[in-house]
């Protein structure tokens, strides 16, 4: 798994609660990992500073905290992908907490942790969080209870009402609201931990609808997607990937590489300048590394290569390897090159 980072389903509720608060949701556009093209797949891994950053302004546009009870109840079966089936599907809820908890991080940061302790005739959930910025901690603390309760809750098909709740940071004006979502008044604000305590009998009921084997076909589900999943690309990454493929397609141009991007050609050229470079320049490495490239893994004839590079004829292609290399394509592909193609780095840094 990639460290510092959240799933896709994460951040995509994420993203969607901001832009249905009315906020200003457009500033996080350009933020890594929260692109449309990003957030469609399952696989990437959102930067946790990402997530972060949607999670601080739900909490502004809430009014504290404690809009975290209000959020989870917008956070359905499914939300979360595989982890919300995991976290419903097993024998009985301590066996359910318990692989909740194990593949939290297919869903989260992998700094939020849960662990079941029992003690005596008492089952409690223990929780902490790599969250930094107060509110958005206590945000966390709260939405990860509330959605381990409400999840224990739809496992088993009635409301599951805890002994005791005990949370770190300090007591609300009231405490209606988290009494409600709780289902208990026995609250501890300013304690050791974040906890959530049942009864042992309680969480070794057996589950209604179980189906012996489906938690092991889930497991496995959520074992390949944390096996493939992929860190978010970073711009450079996403820009080299579209103009690559633009190569491909004999379609090297400024405004069409944007709109690979979507974005416009003027905002394609702000974003190279501040990484300090140009159109023309990262157009220049990338024909330069794909015709050396070429040149010495393929028997293309030059004429065929000057084309997909986008030079009018072989003649523009010996001139331009000469500069590059100091010596002829045909020289070029004759001699072995141990130390490897030697192609230029890309301009963009």
């Amino acid at each position: 798994m990639h460290e510092w980072t959240v799933s896709a389903h994460c951040a995509r509720f994420f993203r969607a609660l901001v832009r249905d608060s009315g906020g200003d949701s457009d500033r996080f556009d350009e933020l890594p990992g929260l692109s449309s093209e990003d957030l469609g797949d399952d696989l990437i891994r959102v930067p946790t500073t990402s997530a972060v950053a949607l999670w601080e302004q739900l909490v502004v546009a809430g009014s504290g905290p404690f809009v975290a009870l209000r959020l989870t109840d917008a956070a359905g079966i499914g939300t979360f992908g595989v982890w919300d089936y995991l976290s419903t599907c097993g024998p009985d809820l301590r066996t359910v907490f318990a692989t909740a908890a194990e593949y939290l991080r297919v869903v989260g940061d992998a700094d939020t942790r849960i662990e079941g302790i029992e003690d005596g005739s008492l089952y409690t959930l223990r929780q902490s969080v790599g969250v930094d910025v107060p509110d958005v901690a206590e945000a966390f603390d709260l939405m990860t209870l509330a959605v381990f309760l409400r999840r224990a809750g739809e496992a088993t098909r009635t409301p599951l009402v805890p002994l005791k709740v005990t949370l770190t940071h300090r007591a609300p004006a009231g405490v209606r609201r988290h009494a409600e979502h709780f289902g208990t008044r026995n609250i501890e604000f300013e304690a050791a931990a974040n906890s959530v305590t049942f009864r042992l009998d309680d969480v070794r009921r057996p589950l209604p609808g179980f189906q012996p084997g489906l938690d092991q076909v889930l497991r496995g589900y959520a074992d390949h997607i944390m096996a493939t999943s992929r860190a978010t690309p970073t711009w450079r990454e996403r820009f080299r990937a579209a103009l690559d493929s633009a190569f491909r397609d004999d379609a090297v141009a400024l405004d069409r590489v944007a709109a690979r991007l979507n974005i416009s050609g003027r905002s394609l050229q702000r974003r190279l300048s501040a990484h300090e470079t140009t159109w023309r320049g990262e157009v220049a490495a990338a024909r330069e590394e794909r015709a050396l490239k070429l040149l010495r893994e393929t028997d293309l004839p030059q004429q065929a290569i000057a084309a997909r590079v986008g030079y009018t004829d072989a003649r523009t292609l010996r001139r331009a390897v000469r500069r590059w290399r100091g010596e002829n394509p045909s020289a070029l592909r004759a001699r072995p090159d141990p130390a490897g193609p030697g192609i230029a780095e890309p301009l963009l840094g």
